[in-house]
C-alpha cells in the first residue's frame, strides 16, 4: 500500500547519494526516484543488515544536476526485503530530516518540473 502524500519523480541523469553511517562514508549510491521529503535508492545487500534498524544517515547529499547538495540528516525508513536475489541491490526508503526552506524549495521544482501525473486511460 502506497504512504506517499507527495509524488516522486526518477532521476535523470541517474543520480547518487553521499552519505555517513556507523563511522564510514559511503558514496555513489544510486538514488531511483526522489520527492521533497524523501527518495528511494539502491543499496548493495550487505547493508540490509544496518539499513534494517532505521539509521540516521549523516552529511546526506544529493549528487545530481538540479538536485540540491546541502548536507542533510536522512532517515531509512524502510528496506524492501522480500525478493531480493542473493547479490543483488536492495531498495530503501530514505526520509531527509529537518531541511532547510532552500533545500525543500530546490526539490519541489526539480519534482515539479519532471512529473507527469498518471493518465485517467480512455473510458
Amino acid at each position: 500500500m502506497e504512504s506517499r502524500q507527495h509524488p516522486r519523480v526518477s532521476v535523470m541523469p541517474p543520480g547518487r547519494a553521499r552519505f555517513q553511517l556507523g563511522g564510514k562514508d559511503y558514496e555513489a549510491i544510486r538514488i531511483v526516484n526522489v520527492g521533497i521529503n524523501g527518495c528511494c535508492i539502491l543499496a548493495p545487500t550487505p547493508f540490509l543488515d544496518l539499513l534494517g534498524e532505521r539509521p540516521i544517515l549523516e552529511g546526506w547529499r544529493l549528487l545530481c544536476p538540479g538536485l540540491p547538495a546541502d548536507p542533510i540528516q536522512a532517515r531509512v525508513i524502510w528496506v524492501g526485503r522480500q525478493g531480493v536475489p542473493r547479490g543483488s541491490d536492495l531498495k530503501a526508503g530514505v526520509q531527509f530530516l529537518d531541511t532547510p526552506s532552500g533545500f525543500t524549495h530546490r526539490l519541489f521544482r526539480y519534482v515539479t518540473m519532471r512529473f507527469r501525473p498518471p493518465s485517467a486511460g480512455a473510458f
